[in-house]
């Protein structure tokens, strides 16, 4: 196998920077940004796409080649395609192998940390999360509130 599809657990939500941007997450783990430290997330840019990708991510993403798969509805990435360069099929199984086995110790990192009903309680709930500056669904990527003038004040 030289490529596996993986999914965005970070749809619903934008990350604000402190220069006021609005960027999408991006994330294999993580279904909200706050679960992680503000530390953890990074900017990545891949052509004209720029998206905060958690250090987990990024350690999955490394020394493979990434497309991501946007939602038809609206420019949200809901996938990305990661296919490696190795050509030598047990390198890259060793190369995937490795991959595999570092997101199954960081998933159960994960289950072992977070209470479920504190991470759907998080994730559900928009008003409390415009306090910690990272807007919800009903916003766009210029941080505007669907059919509001005005910059999201979070």
């Amino acid at each position: 196998m030289s490529s596996f599809l993986t999914t965005n657990r970070c749809t619903r939500t934008r990350i604000k920077t402190k220069d006021n941007i609005i960027l999408q997450a991006f994330s294999l783990f993580y279904d909200h940004p706050a679960m992680v430290n503000e530390e953890a997330w990074h900017l990545f840019t891949h052509g004209n796409t720029k998206v905060m990708v958690d250090k987990d991510t990024l350690e999955i993403m490394r020394d493979l080649e990434c497309e991501y798969g946007f939602s038809p509805k609206n420019d949200t990435i809901i996938t990305c395609k990661l296919t490696s360069r190795i050509v030598d099929d047990d390198e890259r199984k060793k190369q995937m192998n490795q991959k595999y086995e570092y997101a199954k110790k960081i998933r159960t990192s994960i289950e072992k940390f977070f209470d479920g009903d504190k991470i759907a309680e998080l994730t559900s709930t928009i008003d409390d999360m415009s306090l910690t500056g990272i807007s919800g669904p009903d916003f766009d990527d210029n941080g505007l509130g669907k059919g509001s003038t005005h910059a999201n004040q979070a």
